[in-house]
């Protein structure tokens, strides 16, 4: 659902707000499980991603930056939030 709201246009119900909502609640599952299901589990950094991406477009860069840390606390080498993700967020950080 939070995908769905996500990307779908406002005219047809679409919401960041409702998605970030969606996202979250997700990352809240997520968290119920055992510790080794969820590490390296790439639909679980998906959701992080998803949550610090919604946080940067709501110009909640503090909130965004703590995921991304997440994201490479599990995972040191994902390419696109190391090199790329977080970079970006750090220079609209710094403004």
């Amino acid at each position: 659902m939070a995908n769905v709201k996500y990307y779908q246009p406002e005219f047809m119900g679409g919401s960041k707000s409702k998605a970030i909502e969606y996202f979250l609640k997700s990352e809240t599952v997520y968290l119920k499980q055992k510790l080794e299901l969820i590490n390296g589990n790439w639909l679980y950094l998906n959701v992080l991603a998803m949550i610090a991406i919604s946080y940067t477009e709501f110009q909640e860069y503090e909130k965004a930056e703590v995921y991304y840390k997440k994201i490479l606390a599990i995972q040191p080498n994902y390419g696109w939030i190391k090199d790329k993700m977080l970079p970006d967020l750090v220079k609209k950080m710094k403004g």
